[in-house]
């Protein structure tokens, strides 16, 4: 239930996350910058069960997952929350590191989903459809998005319209609530859920900016992060 835009620069990236929930569900932490970690870095963690959605480290690599639906299927609860994955990018300072990492998991103990991985030298995507893990075929679009609600609708239904204005900026693209169902816009809403918050990282050859919005709020911002 979240979507996710990117775009690159000569020396970096800007990432926009929409965090799509349950209202029902409590506030998601402030974000910090956690230096308990082998390799600091910046998330906000949810207000409930601990985890996050995204972590972006000291070394500007950022790991994102994302609820999956296989075949539109709302999949049983795994015995470990999927928030504890974006802090694999916290104890690794390469992608092939984190890679090398992830594809050690043990899979079987998470609800599918997928996991998106972004640093300055591009993206990879990564699946766990509850049988398998693997590396993805690359996008053929700078954006990602998973839906609870009629989940291969409305996903096509998102990508379709990103195409429509990829040459927006990542703000405009993720506040976009165009749609003949608005539970489809990439900012969704819908009776029980919809986008409760938008992360925004840039990450360039020096510094790392991190900030979150919940909804109905202003921009949560860490101070700006020279990177190593």
């Amino acid at each position: 239930m979240c979507s996710a835009a990117w775009k690159f620069s000569d020396d970096g990236y800007e990432l926009g996350f929409n965090r799509d929930e349950k209202w029902s569900r409590p506030s998601s932490l402030d974000p910090k910058w956690e230096s308990q970690h082998r390799v600091p870095g910046a998330c906000a963690r949810d207000g409930s069960a601990g985890g996050t959605w995204l972590f972006t480290n000291a070394h500007g690599i950022t790991l994102a997952v994302m609820n999956s639906y296989p075949q539109g299927r709302i999949p049983e609860a795994g015995k470990i929350s999927r928030g504890v994955i974006p802090f694999v990018a916290s104890g690794h300072q390469t992608p092939e590191d984190i890679e090398a990492d992830l594809l050690d998991i043990s899979w079987e103990n998470f609800a599918p989903c997928r996991v998106l991985m972004i640093a300055p030298f591009g993206v990879r995507h990564y699946g766990w459809d509850g049988i398998h893990f693997s590396l993805l075929r690359p996008l053929e679009e700078n954006f990602l998005t998973t839906s609870s609600f009629k989940s291969e609708e409305v996903c096509a239904i998102r990508t379709a319209r990103f195409r429509e204005i990829s040459d927006r900026p990542i703000a405009g693209i993720l506040d976009d609530e165009v749609s003949d169902d608005s539970a489809a816009a990439i900012h969704a809403t819908r009776a029980d859920g919809g986008t409760v918050s938008r992360t925004s990282v840039i990450v360039d050859s020096h510094d790392i900016h991190f900030a979150v919005r919940r909804r109905g709020e202003a921009f949560q911002r860490i101070s700006e992060i020279r990177r190593p």
